[in-house]
């Protein structure tokens, strides 16, 4: 006999307006039924625009947005992800300060990051997603987390993605993430493997 899937809940709130982020989050876990709501889908949390991130960790990070957003709204099961590149030729550089490590655009912090490894024969590096998830008053916070690792390639390549994503290059692959398709990020990503871990513990078959 075949066997059903039971899904603990229909409804989460992501705790991001990065439309990037939420549409890789929606397609993953529409599969299951879940249906994804960012902060700006929602009366209560609209106003929501700048989320503190002062942790020294991914996980701190991904906690403290969360706590942050569940004080304000706890009528939904929450989640919140915070995610970086390591480049292992500086010291697992720029980690959790990613998106704040250059002021300007991600094209200003992807020029920066092929300066700071220009003439480096060690180019490798991981991408790692940490995502935090509660469910309820009652429950405690989990962890998921998803890890990518590859290298940097030597010039941006591919219009897809955003970040760093033109610029590194998974294992096993010869294109950067901004050349893949949407749907085989969806299978391999850091983002993509932690949203499917959470989707393993929001299921069970019966």
């Amino acid at each position: 006999m075949g066997s059903w899937v039971v899904v603990q809940t229909n409804t989460l709130l992501f705790a991001t307006n990065n439309h990037h982020k939420l549409e890789e989050a929606r397609s993953i876990l529409a599969a299951v039924g879940v249906d994804v709501l960012s902060l700006s889908d929602l009366e209560e949390t609209k106003h929501i625009s700048d989320i503190p991130e002062t942790g020294s960790t991914f996980e701190g990070n991904a906690q403290q947005k969360l706590d942050f957003v569940w004080q304000q709204y706890a009528k939904l099961p929450v989640m919140a992800d915070d995610s970086g590149l390591e480049v292992t030729a500086l010291d697992n550089q720029p980690g959790v300060r990613s998106k704040r490590w250059v002021a300007g655009s991600d094209n200003d912090r992807v020029a920066y990051l092929l300066q700071k490894i220009e003439g480096n024969s060690d180019r490798t590096a991981q991408f790692v997603t940490s995502l935090c998830y509660r469910e309820s008053e009652e429950q405690s916070v989990l962890f998921f987390t998803g890890v990518v690792k590859g290298i940097i390639a030597e010039k941006p390549r591919g219009k897809n993605g955003f970040g760093y994503d033109p610029v590194f290059i998974p294992h096993g692959y010869n294109n950067t993430f901004a050349e893949l398709s949407q749907s085989s990020k969806n299978t391999l990503s850091h983002r993509a493997l932690a949203f499917h871990a959470l989707v393993k513990h929001l299921t069970k078959e019966v």
